[in-house]
């Protein structure tokens, strides 16, 4: 006798076929253009920067970061030429930046920085010289500045330790409570939370703080609800 069959619906697959599609390989996002990729644990660090790159935590010594270059994530080490944007970076000691735009986290372990300025950074450490720029929202905290420094901006905490035989000069600054700050000249108007010692006085008005060692009131300025 004939069994009987079961009518087949259209779309229905069988028993005994075998799926032919196969599934879609996995895709790879692009690259954000102009930024190196990250996925290898290693990345090239080319001795003249001219575009974003990120470090990934490397050591990069004696660049150069060109004019549109921007360095993120990295220790520096050795001679560092910036003409770009350095971000987020540990500063290896003996090292030497001149130049260029320091920005984010900075800890600078002992390095030399001539002639840079500070966009919204917070920087410990470190040595600071020539003529520098500091904007409202960069924190500067523990640092020297070598003879003849010129800083503009910035706030200061911590210790911050001038040069007594060629004082560095400072305008524009905000100084934090329970800054110790020495052997510098300071030609601004201040509010001062701080302990001041052995510094020149070139504003009008100095109010608040606490004055020791030698204080040069060369401005003949006033001094208010000082402490001695």
């Amino acid at each position: 006798l004939n069994q009987p069959t079961t009518p087949e619906i259209p779309g229905t697959v069988k028993p005994t076929d075998k799926p032919t599609d196969k599934p879609a390989p996995p895709t790879t996002p692009p690259v954000e253009p102009g930024l190196e990729s990250k996925s290898s644990d290693l990345v090239t660090i080319p001795a003249t920067i001219n575009k974003p790159l990120d470090a990934a935590g490397q050591t990069a010594k004696d660049v150069t970061v060109g004019p549109h270059g921007r360095l993120f994530n990295v220790i520096l080490d050795g001679t560092i030429i910036n003409q770009g944007i350095i971000r987020d970076a540990i500063l290896q000691p003996g090292c030497h930046i001149t130049g260029g735009i320091l920005a984010g986290t900075i800890i600078n372990n002992g390095c030399l920085l001539t002639d840079v300025e500070f966009q919204g950074a917070q920087m410990t450490g470190g040595t600071l010289a020539g003529n520098l720029k500091a904007s409202l929202d960069t924190t500067l905290q523990d640092v020297k500045l070598a003879g003849k420094a010129h800083l503009v901006g910035g706030q200061l905490q911590g210790q911050i330790q001038g040069d007594a035989n060629n004082r560095p000069l400072l305008e524009g600054v905000t100084m934090t409570a329970g800054c110790q700050v020495s052997a510098v000249v300071i030609d601004q108007d201040l509010d001062n939370p701080c302990t001041l010692t052995n510094v020149e006085f070139r504003g009008n008005h100095l109010k608040g703080g606490t004055l020791a060692g030698i204080i040069l009131n060369h401005g003949q300025g006033t001094l208010q609800d000082v402490s001695l």
